[in-house]
């Protein structure tokens, strides 16, 4: 039986990241009909929920040893429409639509960055565990716009902090074709060194924060994890600077 239960196992690890790689797609997808729908809340979570499955199916396909070059475009077609075409639509419905042309180009930004931020990643897929990123991941773009909405809504009831939204969309878009490094997950891990046990107890605490504090502690987290890579990326060109005078 329990060998039975193992070759189960083997013949059909690799549909188990596959079904949350689906789920991404399917939430991105519901987010899209929400924002037609001017439910624009709800979409934002399921945007959200959709990088949550995004993070699990790469956990999962490397728990079950089952990553392919398979996997990682289906990945990544779930990620161009949960990160890329439903946070541009969101931008479109809900403040540039009355722009014409230039709100169309506007919305437009996210999506294209963010598949070149795809396709640059899977032209240099590795089926070893990356703890670094070259750009802003597209998901953390996307929840940094979705996020930002929920903030504004909570706080105002309607998309307050407009004059931020430009901005923010050029950077987070600039970042992802950037070649700034950034941190994946930690391994859930206290044995590696006083510096991971602090990163670790960062991770848990700010993971514990949105739970309980989404609507106001999601977005200020994104930003701050977007300023870490930046700030990172001038510490670390200082440091190569003095090494070399």
């Amino acid at each position: 039986m329990r060998q039975l239960l193992e070759d189960l196992f083997t013949r059909n690890r690799k549909i188990i990241p596959g079904f949350f790689t689906l789920l991404n797609l399917f939430c991105g997808f519901i987010a899209i009909i929400k924002f037609s729908e001017a439910n624009y809340i709800s979409g934002c979570w399921f945007i959200s929920f959709a990088a949550i499955f995004d993070s699990l199916d790469g956990v999962l396909a490397r728990f079950t040893q089952s990553r392919s070059e398979f996997g990682t475009e289906l990945d990544s077609l779930a990620d161009i429409v949960s990160f890329g075409i439903a946070p541009s639509f969101l931008l479109y419905t809900i403040y540039y639509s009355t722009m014409g042309i230039l709100g169309i180009l506007i919305s437009f930004f996210p999506l294209i960055c963010g598949s070149i931020r795809l396709a640059r990643f899977n032209v240099n897929f590795s089926s070893e565990k990356k703890t670094k990123f070259c750009g802003l991941p597209i998901p953390v773009s996307a929840v940094t716009t979705s996020s930002f909405v929920m903030f504004n809504y909570n706080f105002w009831g309607e998309l307050h902090l407009t004059r931020f939204l430009g901005p923010q969309i050029v950077i987070t878009c600039l970042l992802m074709i950037s070649t700034l490094e950034y941190h994946g997950f930690l391994k859930i891990s206290f044995k590696d060194g006083k510096a991971h046990t602090i990163s670790v107890i960062i991770m848990l605490t700010s993971f514990l924060l949105i739970v309980l504090f989404p609507y106001t502690t999601l977005y200020p987290l994104c930003l701050v994890y977007i300023a870490i890579g930046i700030m990172n990326f001038f510490i670390n060109s200082a440091k190569s600077k003095s090494l070399t005078t």
